[in-house]
């Protein structure tokens, strides 16, 4: 089981993920050494992971090393029986243009998808009302946005779904 602050989930997999590469910063003779370790939660309901904890460690760099903790958020679930949506896919991810916001309802239910900045702005936001159960798709055009990273909202009923993070280039 996985208890997160908005309810527990069962029948969950951990699965452990360490990457070792090599990098030269733009104009420098110094190569970095980098070392990330990543623990993901799965559940066989959802595509996604549930919790993501990932660690990075640059070798001989004065930066400290950084570490990510993200996790999906699924409304008022004490099971994953409860749950209100199936799934919720942004692909293609990174993009330069279009991207698709796949979502599949379990039931009717009142949809807002928000995607903010990095300093947390709202830059877009799309509301459908009383959308039936069933399989959604919504284009966002992401040509025009600066470059960098956002975080897709998917909101039922008033209540933060999923999380989703998304790579403009």
């Amino acid at each position: 089981s996985l208890i997160l602050p908005y309810g527990t989930i069962d029948d969950v997999l951990r699965v452990k993920i360490t990457e070792e590469y090599t990098d030269k910063l733009l104009g420098a003779a110094v190569e970095f050494q980098y070392f990330i370790e990543t623990y993901a939660w799965y559940s066989p309901r959802f595509a996604y992971p549930l919790l993501v904890i990932s660690s990075e460690v640059v070798q001989d760099s004065p930066q400290p090393a950084v570490s990510t903790v993200y996790y999906s958020q699924i409304a008022k679930v004490t099971s994953t029986k409860e749950a209100v949506v199936k799934h919720f896919t942004v692909a293609p991810n990174p993009t330069r243009a279009f991207s698709q916001l796949q979502y599949e309802l379990v039931k009717p239910s009142d949809v807002q998808l928000s995607i903010y900045n990095v300093a947390g702005q709202i830059v877009h936001t799309v509301n459908r009302q009383l959308q039936a159960a069933g399989r959604y798709t919504e284009s966002v055009d992401f040509a025009n946005y600066p470059k960098g990273m956002y975080l897709v909202e998917l909101r039922i009923d008033g209540n933060s779904n999923f999380k989703e993070k998304i790579i403009v280039q």
